[in-house]
């Protein structure tokens, strides 16, 4: 069975609907300023959404990057949460006065786990509230393979009574999510927060997700994915000439 007959409405209607919905990342320990450079002009290229840089990036890529329409972001506290809660919003501080227009971090798994939540609560809330007053997105990854699902629950309650804008599966460097955390998230705090996950290897894959309501995907490696766009466009248009 193809695409059309298990899809016949398109989910993705345009090229813009599918690369505006990639979260472009750039956050590994090696990568170097030409490599980030040439990220840069595959991201501006390829018209994604948001581009996703290390904080001691953000000087060059706001540089780079600038009137594109692209918003950067800077994961802070990467890619482990590790840092204290004053480390943390000083480097939000920090990266929203260098040009961020979005802040990523990680609920902490090992805080999680010790159920320290009144201390997580608190810590997300005032890193929510220094994006909020800048009208910066923040977007909080919970690394889901490695929480219980009574954690997960906690974890989905600290999201709503925070105000995240974005929650995210799991990060780039965390155990996979897998369809039902996604679906989990989605049921959970769909109404209140915007979805997100990695970024599938086919086009039936993250349309089946947008339809399962993930808006954000997130990868280091948009180029398959978006080149088969291309192929669907071709195949749209060689069914429609063939009537």
């Amino acid at each position: 069975m193809t695409p059309a007959e298990t899809n016949p409405t398109p989910v993705f209607t345009s090229y813009e609907d599918l690369s505006r919905s990639v979260d472009f990342a750039i956050v590994g320990p090696e990568a170097s300023d030409d490599r980030i450079a040439q990220t840069c002009e595959q991201a501006k290229a390829r018209r994604v959404g948001r581009l996703t840089v290390r904080p001691s990036s953000l000087d060059l890529v706001t540089r780079w990057m600038g009137g594109s329409g692209i918003s950067i972001c800077a994961a802070v506290s990467y890619p482990h949460g590790a840092d204290t809660t004053a480390v943390k919003l000083y480097a939000v501080r920090d990266a929203i006065n260098r040009g961020a227009r979005a802040i990523e971090t990680i609920l902490s798994p090992g805080r999680m786990i010790s159920r320290q939540f009144r201390h997580l609560e608190s810590e997300i809330m005032q890193m929510t509230q220094e994006c909020h007053r800048s009208g910066v997105e923040f977007i909080l990854d919970f690394e889901i393979g490695w929480l219980p699902p009574d954690l997960q629950a906690i974890a989905c309650k600290l999201a709503r009574r925070t105000e995240v804008d974005v929650v995210r599966a799991a990060s780039l460097y965390g155990p996979p999510a897998s369809a039902e955390d996604v679906q989990l998230l989605v049921s959970k705090l769909g109404e209140l927060a915007k979805v997100s996950t990695t970024l599938p290897e086919t086009l039936e894959a993250a349309e089946a997700a947008r339809v399962a309501g993930v808006a954000w995907f997130q990868t280091a490696a948009p180029e398959p994915l978006l080149t088969a766009w291309d192929v669907e466009v071709k195949r749209r248009a060689d069914e429609l000439a063939a009537g």
